[in-house]
């Protein structure tokens, strides 16, 4: 089999990984939107983070995150699609995608308790095409008729030791192992850099300007 014909073959296997969720259930988008000058909280608030997903284990082979399952107290689960980091790249189409990279976050959110689960994405170059999918297993509580910034998250790949969870699948194989995200799993941050995220955010979603906006830094459960 060829280079070309073996990327194809895996990068087949990574779109089954990412786009597969989409198929099965409704994904909503980010709250924010980089053109709205207004934001309604009447019926949902909003929750906003930055998050970050690093290879340490294999630095060659970074990973964009694309999908995001959070939970509510009720049992209801809601998935989201994530837009892509700064600049909008990376997310949904991660082909050669290859950088370390922060991506805002922002999930509109009916107020009640909340755990953020499965968080899924990947990468790819010309040969290789690799995916993650590891729970953040964060909680935070949405106020009523708010904006609330929620932290900076960080998922870091380590190699793994034991019987600790995978960072990704097993398959496929080498490609999984290349990159570390079969051998690899996750170590997770959350820290207040509020001071840096939110004039971030606000820059780029005017639609924040003038809001007040709370910190309420979320907690691993």
């Amino acid at each position: 089999m060829s280079n070309q014909e073996k990327w194809l073959n895996n990068t087949v296997l990574l779109i089954a990984f990412l786009v597969l969720p989409m198929l099965v259930g409704c994904s909503q988008g980010m709250a924010l939107k980089p053109g709205a000058t207004s934001l309604d909280t009447h019926t949902k608030s909003v929750a906003f983070f930055t998050l970050v997903v690093k290879n340490d284990f294999k630095p060659d082979y970074g990973a964009a995150p694309c999908f995001m399952w959070v939970k509510s107290s009720k049992s209801e689960t809601v998935q989201f699609q994530l837009e892509g980091d700064w600049q909008g790249n990376g997310a949904p189409m991660l082909f050669y995608w290859m950088d370390t990279s922060e991506f805002p976050v922002s999930l509109g959110l009916e107020p009640g308790k909340y755990t953020i689960g499965l968080v899924r994405g990947g990468g790819s170059n010309i040969a290789l095409t690799w995916g993650f999918g590891f729970p953040l297993n964060t909680e935070f509580d949405l106020p009523p008729n708010s904006v609330v910034y929620l932290g900076h998250v960080v998922m870091t790949n380590r190699e793994r030791e034991g019987d600790e969870e995978r960072s990704g699948s097993m398959i496929p194989l080498i490609d999984q192992s290349l990159s570390g995200y079969s051998g690899g799993t996750m170590d997770i941050s959350v820290t207040d850099q509020s001071s840096e995220d939110i004039p971030k955010f606000v820059a780029k979603y005017p639609c924040l300007k003038g809001l007040t906006i709370k910190t309420a830094i979320m907690t691993k459960k």
